[in-house]
């Protein structure tokens, strides 16, 4: 009965037991060798105070220094100050080690047990059926299942990639089924888990899921419909959350180049959705992915005339969240925050002027350049709507 909320939440508690009374008697266990504290004073451990906010782009782009700088998962460390230490990850290690690679003594049994059931043949294929059954309810009313998601996470962090091979065709049979609701709900809740439950995998487990998934989810989300987008925005919402971005390149690339958006497609919803599913990122991330997204130079511009109101809608919340993304204090040092306190009182500096950065105030200014340009091919007393009226609704909006 794994399908039932409360199975999950039980089976999923109890994996997480397993896994904490494990790394608490072998402190030497894999998944504990990656947590270390790092000495974060003046930046140094990230290259510079304020170089954190481009890690991202520069990893993105090939560098693998930037790939491999510890990975800091927590969202609001440096946002405003960086700490004397912050709790951080190594980049994932070379090798095909699993990640609980010893079980405490008195665990063992429960664990078999799990295993013996999950590594079972033909067991997916019923996992998928129990978990892919709709509700009774409109289909308006199917939502993703957080505790659903949190069992995946857990068993795919636990048995790593060897139960990834033993659940895949499960999982990518449900996600190909873009046409049954169910189907859609329960291959995002399954993804999403298993995207969470990697945090620990080493690089050669990684990399075989990316090889698998990518393809998979670019089909995924070229057939999104108006009763699936919601799973996948949910899916991805639950997978980045106090996540390290770099911990998702191949997905980040996938959505940020892989599936750019056309303002000349003749499928508005197609293109909104492309949107909607990048919003994700910056709803997890902000400042540690802004400057990515704004290099890839993403076609906002085009959409801002658009004759669909639901690609200019998506368009106008996609630039807006852009542009409040990027911005972070990250004082280098708490003494730094402090004097500024002092001198500027209780508010502390005053940032409410603060224009972007400059590739962010050049889009403004293009921005600006292409309305004005609407404005002057209007005719007078035209009847309908034009490119002015739609271009400075978008902006208003």
């Amino acid at each position: 009965m794994l399908f039932r909320e409360s199975a999950a939440l039980n089976l999923a508690q109890a994996i997480g037991m397993i896994k904490k009374r494990s790394k608490l008697s072998n402190p030497n266990i894999a998944a504990a060798q990656r947590r270390q504290q790092l000495d974060m004073r003046d930046g140094r451990a990230l290259g510079a105070p304020h170089a954190y906010a481009d890690l991202c782009e520069r990893a993105l782009d090939g560098d693998t220094e930037a790939a491999q700088t510890p990975l800091v998962d927590n969202p609001a460390c440096g946002w405003f100050v960086w700490p004397k230490t912050a709790k951080v990850y190594a980049a994932a290690p070379t090798g095909d080690a699993l990640a609980f690679d010893s079980i405490e003594e008195a665990s063992r049994p429960a664990y078999n047990a799990v295993r013996s059931v999950l590594f079972a043949d033909g067991k997916w294929a019923e996992i998928a059926r129990l978990f892919s059954v709709e509700s009774t309810r409109p289909s308006e009313e199917e939502i993703f299942g957080g505790t659903r998601a949190g069992l995946f996470s857990q068993v795919f962090s636990l048995f790593g990639p060897p139960l990834l091979e033993r659940a895949w065709t499960a999982i990518e049979g449900l996600a190909r089924e873009n046409e049954r609701v169910g189907a859609q709900r329960a291959a995002a809740e399954m993804i999403g888990g298993l995207l969470r439950g990697t945090k620990h995998w080493a690089q050669s487990g990684l990399d075989a899921m990316w090889t698998q998934l990518i393809p998979l989810l670019d089909t995924v989300f070229a057939r999104l419909a108006p009763d699936t987008l919601r799973f996948w925005q949910a899916a991805l919402q639950y997978a980045f959350a106090r996540r390290d971005p770099r911990r998702y390149l191949p997905l980040i690339r996938l959505i940020v180049y892989g599936r750019p958006f056309d303002p000349q497609a003749e499928a508005p919803f197609a293109e909104a959705a492309k949107l909607d599913i990048l919003r994700a990122l910056f709803g997890a991330w902000d400042w540690r992915i802004a400057s990515a997204v704004v290099a890839s130079r993403p076609r906002f511009l085009d959409a801002l005339a658009h004759p669909y109101k639901q690609v200019r809608d998506a368009a106008a919340i996609a630039m807006y969240t852009l542009s409040s993304a990027e911005f972070s204090v990250s004082y280098a040092r708490v003494d730094e925050a402090v004097d500024d306190l002092a001198r500027y009182g209780p508010l502390g500096r005053d940032f409410s002027q603060w224009a972007g950065s400059s590739r962010t105030q050049a889009l403004i200014s293009e921005m600006t350049q292409r309305v004005q340009a609407w404005k002057a091919e209007v005719v007078p007393l035209t009847v309908g709507p034009t490119n002015f009226s739609r271009g400075s609704k978008t902006l208003l909006s």
